[in-house]
Protein backbone atom coordinates (compact mmCIF):
# COMPACT_ATOMS: atom_id res chain seq x y z
CA UNK A 1 0.00 0.00 0.00
CA UNK A 2 1.48 3.08 -1.23
CA UNK A 3 -0.07 6.25 0.35
CA UNK A 4 1.48 9.35 0.52
CA UNK A 5 2.91 11.15 3.66
CA UNK A 6 -0.13 12.79 4.74
CA UNK A 7 1.00 13.77 8.14
CA UNK A 8 2.74 16.39 6.42
CA UNK A 9 0.15 18.61 5.98
CA UNK A 10 -1.86 17.59 9.61
CA UNK A 11 -1.63 20.56 12.29
CA UNK A 12 1.07 19.96 15.10
CA UNK A 13 -0.84 22.16 17.30
CA UNK A 14 -2.67 20.96 20.43
CA UNK A 15 -4.92 23.88 20.35
CA UNK A 16 -6.67 22.47 17.25
CA UNK A 17 -7.28 18.98 17.43
CA UNK A 18 -10.26 18.24 14.77
CA UNK A 19 -7.40 18.89 12.05
CA UNK A 20 -4.15 17.33 13.97
CA UNK A 21 -5.12 13.83 12.09
CA UNK A 22 -6.40 12.57 8.85
CA UNK A 23 -9.87 12.57 8.26
CA UNK A 24 -11.16 9.95 5.99
CA UNK A 25 -14.66 9.76 4.66
CA UNK A 26 -15.86 6.68 2.07
CA UNK A 27 -15.02 9.83 -0.54
CA UNK A 28 -12.77 12.01 0.38
CA UNK A 29 -9.27 11.15 2.78
CA UNK A 30 -8.67 15.05 3.72
CA UNK A 31 -5.36 16.56 5.69
CA UNK A 32 -5.25 20.13 7.03
CA UNK A 33 -2.56 22.13 8.68
CA UNK A 34 -5.13 25.24 7.94
CA UNK A 35 -2.28 26.89 5.72
CA UNK A 36 -2.75 23.79 3.21
CA UNK A 37 -5.07 21.04 2.61
CA UNK A 38 -5.01 17.98 0.85
CA UNK A 39 -7.47 16.04 -0.41
CA UNK A 40 -7.56 12.64 -1.61
CA UNK A 41 -9.78 9.77 -3.25
CA UNK A 42 -10.10 7.21 -0.49
CA UNK A 43 -11.01 4.33 -3.00
CA UNK A 44 -7.74 5.49 -4.51
CA UNK A 45 -5.48 5.05 -1.70
CA UNK A 46 -7.32 2.32 0.79
CA UNK A 47 -9.41 0.50 -1.55
CA UNK A 48 -12.36 0.08 -2.55
CA UNK A 49 -13.57 -2.04 0.22
CA UNK A 50 -12.48 -0.35 2.86
CA UNK A 51 -13.94 2.90 1.88
CA UNK A 52 -17.09 1.26 1.47
CA UNK A 53 -16.93 0.11 5.16
CA UNK A 54 -16.32 3.05 6.29
CA UNK A 55 -18.95 4.53 8.69
CA UNK A 56 -21.31 7.44 7.60
CA UNK A 57 -19.46 10.08 9.68
CA UNK A 58 -15.93 9.39 8.55
CA UNK A 59 -13.29 8.41 10.55
CA UNK A 60 -9.73 9.98 11.51
CA UNK A 61 -6.18 8.58 11.36
CA UNK A 62 -3.29 9.62 13.65
CA UNK A 63 -0.21 10.60 12.00
CA UNK A 64 1.51 7.74 13.55
CA UNK A 65 -1.29 5.26 11.92
CA UNK A 66 -0.52 6.94 8.83
CA UNK A 67 3.28 6.49 9.54
CA UNK A 68 3.26 2.80 10.46
CA UNK A 69 0.82 1.98 6.84
CA UNK A 70 3.84 3.87 5.11
CA UNK A 71 6.48 2.41 7.33
CA UNK A 72 5.62 -1.06 8.20
CA UNK A 73 4.81 -2.62 4.45
CA UNK A 74 1.27 -2.75 4.64
CA UNK A 75 -0.79 -4.96 2.01
CA UNK A 76 -3.86 -3.65 3.47
CA UNK A 77 -5.83 -2.37 6.09
CA UNK A 78 -9.65 -3.27 7.35
CA UNK A 79 -11.95 -2.13 10.00
CA UNK A 80 -13.18 -4.00 12.29
CA UNK A 81 -16.73 -5.86 12.63
CA UNK A 82 -17.74 -2.89 15.44
CA UNK A 83 -16.08 -0.18 13.67
CA UNK A 84 -13.95 0.59 16.65
CA UNK A 85 -10.52 -0.11 15.42
CA UNK A 86 -8.24 -0.15 12.13
CA UNK A 87 -6.51 -2.80 11.73
CA UNK A 88 -3.08 -2.95 9.64
CA UNK A 89 -2.35 -6.25 7.87
CA UNK A 90 1.76 -5.97 6.60
CA UNK A 91 2.47 -7.91 3.21
CA UNK A 92 2.96 -11.60 3.24
CA UNK A 93 7.29 -10.86 3.65
CA UNK A 94 7.08 -9.27 6.81
CA UNK A 95 4.09 -11.11 8.70
CA UNK A 96 6.49 -12.67 11.13
CA UNK A 97 8.05 -9.14 11.92
CA UNK A 98 4.50 -7.18 12.44
CA UNK A 99 1.65 -10.00 12.72
CA UNK A 100 -0.76 -7.27 12.89
CA UNK A 101 -0.96 -3.62 14.01
CA UNK A 102 -4.52 -2.34 15.97
CA UNK A 103 -5.13 1.03 16.44
CA UNK A 104 -8.01 2.39 18.50
CA UNK A 105 -10.43 4.59 16.62
CA UNK A 106 -11.77 7.80 18.21
CA UNK A 107 -15.26 7.27 18.73
CA UNK A 108 -16.31 11.41 19.37
CA UNK A 109 -13.86 12.98 17.68
CA UNK A 110 -14.04 16.94 16.93
CA UNK A 111 -15.93 17.73 14.22
CA UNK A 112 -13.89 17.92 10.81
CA UNK A 113 -14.02 21.50 8.97
CA UNK A 114 -16.22 21.57 5.90
CA UNK A 115 -13.26 21.25 3.56
CA UNK A 116 -15.72 21.58 0.69
CA UNK A 117 -16.60 24.63 1.06
CA UNK A 118 -13.21 26.73 0.69
CA UNK A 119 -12.64 24.83 -2.42
CA UNK A 120 -12.01 27.36 -4.89
CA UNK A 121 -13.95 27.25 -8.38
CA UNK A 122 -11.70 25.79 -11.20
CA UNK A 123 -13.52 28.17 -13.36
CA UNK A 124 -12.78 30.88 -11.35
CA UNK A 125 -9.15 30.06 -11.08
CA UNK A 126 -6.35 31.50 -13.58
CA UNK A 127 -3.00 29.23 -14.33
CA UNK A 128 -0.08 31.71 -12.61
CA UNK A 129 3.66 32.24 -13.96
CA UNK A 130 5.10 32.68 -10.44
CA UNK A 131 4.00 32.09 -6.97
CA UNK A 132 6.00 33.19 -3.75
CA UNK A 133 5.92 31.10 -0.81
CA UNK A 134 7.97 29.35 1.78
CA UNK A 135 10.34 26.40 0.72
CA UNK A 136 8.44 24.49 3.35
CA UNK A 137 5.36 24.34 2.75
CA UNK A 138 5.57 23.59 -0.63
CA UNK A 139 7.67 20.31 0.47
CA UNK A 140 5.20 19.68 3.21
CA UNK A 141 2.03 20.01 0.22
CA UNK A 142 4.81 18.01 -1.87
CA UNK A 143 5.36 15.27 0.41
CA UNK A 144 1.64 14.96 1.30
CA UNK A 145 0.48 14.68 -2.26
CA UNK A 146 3.21 13.08 -3.80
CA UNK A 147 2.28 8.79 -3.89
CA UNK A 148 5.70 7.54 -2.67
CA UNK A 149 5.70 10.59 -0.11
CA UNK A 150 8.01 12.74 -2.04
CA UNK A 151 11.03 10.63 -1.80
CA UNK A 152 12.81 10.45 -4.79
CA UNK A 153 9.73 11.55 -6.83
CA UNK A 154 9.50 14.41 -8.97
CA UNK A 155 6.31 15.84 -10.36
CA UNK A 156 5.10 19.03 -11.99
CA UNK A 157 2.29 19.89 -10.70
CA UNK A 158 -0.34 23.02 -11.94
CA UNK A 159 -0.98 25.74 -10.14
CA UNK A 160 -4.13 27.72 -10.13
CA UNK A 161 -4.98 30.95 -8.24
CA UNK A 162 -7.64 33.18 -7.38
CA UNK A 163 -8.59 35.22 -4.19
CA UNK A 164 -9.93 32.03 -2.27
CA UNK A 165 -6.29 30.72 -2.32
CA UNK A 166 -4.19 28.81 -4.52
CA UNK A 167 -5.50 24.73 -6.32
CA UNK A 168 -2.82 22.44 -6.71
CA UNK A 169 -3.27 19.29 -9.07
CA UNK A 170 -1.44 16.85 -9.95
CA UNK A 171 0.09 16.12 -13.51
CA UNK A 172 -2.62 14.31 -16.00
CA UNK A 173 -0.04 11.67 -16.61
CA UNK A 174 -0.65 10.55 -12.87
CA UNK A 175 -3.83 8.52 -13.75
CA UNK A 176 -4.22 7.10 -10.25
CA UNK A 177 -3.78 10.81 -8.20
CA UNK A 178 -5.33 12.26 -11.25
CA UNK A 179 -8.19 13.33 -8.84
CA UNK A 180 -5.70 14.23 -5.87
CA UNK A 181 -5.44 18.10 -4.95
CA UNK A 182 -4.20 20.65 -2.62
CA UNK A 183 -5.07 24.32 -1.70
CA UNK A 184 -2.51 26.69 -0.25
CA UNK A 185 -4.97 29.22 1.76
CA UNK A 186 -4.64 32.89 0.85
CA UNK A 187 -2.94 34.41 3.59
CA UNK A 188 0.13 32.21 2.93
CA UNK A 189 0.77 33.71 -0.30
Amino acid sequence: MNIPALYYATSKDGLRPAISSTFVSREDTVATDAHIIVVHKTKVLFGEEFADSLPEKGIMLSDKCIKDIRKKEVAYVQLSSDKKEIILFPELRYIHKYPRIIYKLEEDFEKFPNYKSIIPSITEMKPIDKIKFGSKLLNNLHRAMSPDGGLGSYFIYNFRSSIEGCLVTMPAEEIEYSESYGIIMPSML
